[in-house]
């Protein structure tokens, strides 16, 4: 008897495992983190860098001849939804040029993710992000051109402060 659920327990955690192995690909999602990487592998060199802040009507520019944009461009990691777990949480609209996820769950931070392309080049990557607890509240708006820039939009609301706005734009070339 001890042998029999020995066996089964094992039966059971192999086909579990073979399930996981076997995800159809095309039943994924654009998998932001493989394209962050990537890019990020490509050792490319990025110039006229500049990055712009903006918040509370004021504005500050930084110039750069040169930067290394890794933590820029893994910043959008964060907004992967690549898991099978989550793959019939989100509507998913599909055309040669577009992809879109919409969440179904309103617990979901990551409310809508669009991927605009040409041919095989990834153009923009759009990101809604909505972010709520009982103190507070964080919008975040990503416009995401990989070639170009990286634009953030965040508004915050909080007790115990007014809302606030703020931008960051990170600007530059790829060389």
């Amino acid at each position: 008897m001890k042998w029999t659920a020995v066996l089964i327990s094992l039966f059971i955690v192999v086909t579990s495992c073979a399930d996981k192995a076997t995800i159809n690909q095309e039943d994924s999602f654009f998998d932001i983190s493989v394209f962050v990487d990537s890019l990020l592998n490509d050792n490319a060199s990025y110039v006229d860098v500049n990055r712009t802040i903006k918040m509370a009507g004021e504005k500050e520019e930084k110039e750069l001849s040169s930067a290394d944009l890794k933590n820029v461009f893994e910043f959008m990691k964060q907004f992967n939804i690549n898991h099978p777990r989550k793959y019939d949480k989100y509507t998913v609209s599909k055309s040669p040029d577009k992809i879109s996820y919409v969440t179904k769950e309103d617990h979901f931070e990551i409310k809508n993710c669009t991927i605009l392309k040409k041919g095989n080049r990834i153009q923009s990557i759009e990101v809604l992000y909505e972010s709520e607890s009982i103190i507070s509240s964080s919008i975040k708006n990503i416009v995401w051109m990989p070639e170009q820039s990286l634009i953030v939009q965040n508004s915050f609301t909080s007790l115990w402060s007014q809302p606030k706005e703020m931008e960051i734009k990170w600007t530059y070339v790829k060389k």
